[in-house]
């Protein structure tokens, strides 16, 4: 998202590390938070859209799932709001991870369909991929072998077909 010049006086923070990075995001927690529901409130949608996927990894990682949860169904109805139809498949999608990682799997599998199908209606093929992926993950926790293996595959075949090598060595 591109970002307005900055005000005068306030300078970018640098981080060394990658933990420095996530104990800033844990001391803001609360105004990242604000900020999410502020840029939903304020329409500025790509904001909404965008922060709660960067800080959410974070969020999930130092297990915060009730504000990675939170701040992604924002953004869901903020991209839904700008006509984000990619946005919106992406953000069901790690919705549906963040379910996933709480071993709510009724939840999980509701959000990852939901992003597979918005993927699927606009032709967003790498969002099918990442959704059907998460889906082989959920099989494989309730202990569906198969259908997760078929799912790997299908998931790889169309990672493969667009040449994406960073999720396909993932899946």
């Amino acid at each position: 998202v591109e970002l307005p010049p900055l005000s005068v006086g306030i300078c970018p923070v640098d981080f060394d590390d990658d933990q420095a990075a996530m104990d800033w995001c844990v001391r803001e927690r609360a105004n990242l938070n604000a900020t999410i529901a502020y840029s939903r409130d304020k329409q500025l949608h790509k904001y909404a859209v965008t922060l709660p996927s960067a800080v959410g990894e974070v969020f999930k990682r130092l297990r915060f799932l009730d504000d990675a949860v939170a701040a992604l169904e924002i953004a869901v109805q903020s991209a839904q709001a700008a006509g984000d139809r990619e946005g919106e498949a992406d953000s069901l999608g790690n919705l549906g991870v963040v379910h996933l990682d709480r071993s709510d799997f009724k939840s999980a599998e509701v959000y990852l369909t939901k992003a597979m199908d918005r993927s699927e209606s606009i032709d967003y093929e790498l969002g099918r991929a990442q959704a059907i992926h998460q889906l082989a993950r959920l099989y494989l926790m309730r202990g569906e072998t198969a259908q997760a293996i078929k799912s790997h595959v299908e998931a790889l075949a169309i990672l493969r077909k667009h040449e994406a090598k960073g999720p396909e060595v993932h899946v």
